[in-house]
């Protein structure tokens, strides 16, 4: 068998459009008070001195401005009038195409508070900085948001074509902790994670880590945006034989051969059927498609971890089923009509253990 050893980066030219917009809401300037909660964080950590607050901001109204710069014919302006104390970061700005001299601008407003023994905290807000002369004075905004969310961040601004102005974050949907949610983005997170720790590129570690020790008989690759980002959550493409592979490199606890390709450890964590974590994943809409007592963890659908019987899945229904007490894995390629349903899941998922129990007798 020839082993080819690399795992190319497939340029393409794609649109993604990510729904992951949160904490945003239509209101007017007649609407209640932005709530603020000065008493938690952006993860709902309390206080860690006592009489301690986050951020120093006052409540704000939406649609009516916080302040407004004084007038100035300068280059480079300084569009926050508030002053409160704290940087900013993320800025995005917009120009209206029906007027010009209107623009929006968006940041991030990380307000401090000082409390007792020097303790310093925060609290991350959004901001819309306007001008209606062409940049002579800026107006800031508060974004409407509720109370279900301590902190937003990446702000995106745009105009459409008859002049609408559209500010989008994302946001704390609720405190870390609490029922499983699967969110694609979160693969391509780990992704630049891996990149900065490793000090390489996605499809370089996964081709010197993963990809040639395995065995692997032809290259894989993966798509890219036009600064090389890697599209880890769904990029892949690699032969219907080396996904096999991979399963049956897990179903053999890391192992090909003599030489451990994936630390046993990682193997035994995947595997590990925690209270917190299967808790997590029964308050989940996606246990609907599993037994009892499954859960996701390491980027695995773990049926049965006692199995152990555990799969990896795309959103078009490309599985590899690990079925240890079969002994078996089975890599499927599929293009269904429509992207991941329950009904799908649910008929590919016993319909691919069925196969596997099947096979042994």
């Amino acid at each position: 068998m020839h082993v080819k050893r690399s795992f190319l980066l497939r340029g393409a030219a794609f649109a993604a459009t990510l729904t992951l917009i949160a904490g945003i809401g239509l209101a007017t300037a007649e609407e209640d008070p932005q709530p603020v909660d000065f008493n938690h964080n952006a993860v709902d950590a309390p206080a860690p001195v006592a009489g301690a607050v986050f951020g120093t901001g006052p409540a704000t109204k939406t649609g009516t401005a916080i302040c407004t710069t004084a007038t100035s014919n300068a280059v480079n302006v300084n569009t926050d009038c508030e002053r409160t104390a704290g940087p900013h970061n993320e800025t995005s700005i917009a120009v209206n195409p029906t007027n010009h001299n209107n623009m929006l601008g968006g940041a991030n407003d990380y307000q401090l508070g000082l409390n007792p023994g020097g303790h310093v905290t925060e609290s991350i807000l959004s901001r819309a900085h306007v001008t209606v002369d062409g940049g002579k004075t800026w107006s800031e905004y508060p974004i409407f948001s509720n109370s279900a969310y301590q902190a937003t961040g990446d702000p995106s601004v745009a105009f459409d074509a008859d002049g609408h102005a559209y500010y989008a974050t994302l946001g704390n949907e609720r405190p870390h902790g609490g029922r499983f949610d699967y969110r694609s983005i979160l693969t391509d997170l780990l992704a630049w994670v891996m990149e900065r720790a490793a000090g390489a590129r996605f499809a370089n570690l996964v081709a010197s880590e993963l990809w040639g020790p395995m065995g692997a008989e032809a290259d894989a690759e993966v798509t890219v945006d036009g600064h090389g980002n890697a599209m880890a959550d769904g990029g892949i493409c690699c032969t219907l034989r080396d996904l096999a592979r991979f399963g049956l490199l897990i179903l053999r606890d890391g192992r090909r051969g003599s030489e451990q390709v994936i630390p046993r450890e990682w193997i035994q964590d995947t595997l590990t059927a925690d209270p917190e974590t299967v808790a997590a994943f029964a308050a989940a809409p996606d246990a609907v498609e599993f037994p009892a007592g499954a859960y996701y963890r390491n980027q695995f659908w773990v049926v049965d971890p006692r199995g152990p019987i555990l799969m990896a899945s795309g959103i078009n229904g490309q599985t590899v089923l690990v079925h240890g007490p079969a002994d078996v894995v089975i890599a499927k390629f599929s293009t269904w009509p429509v992207a991941w349903t329950p009904d799908f899941g649910v008929t590919t998922r016993t319909g691919l253990i069925d196969l596997a129990e099947r096979v042994v007798g």
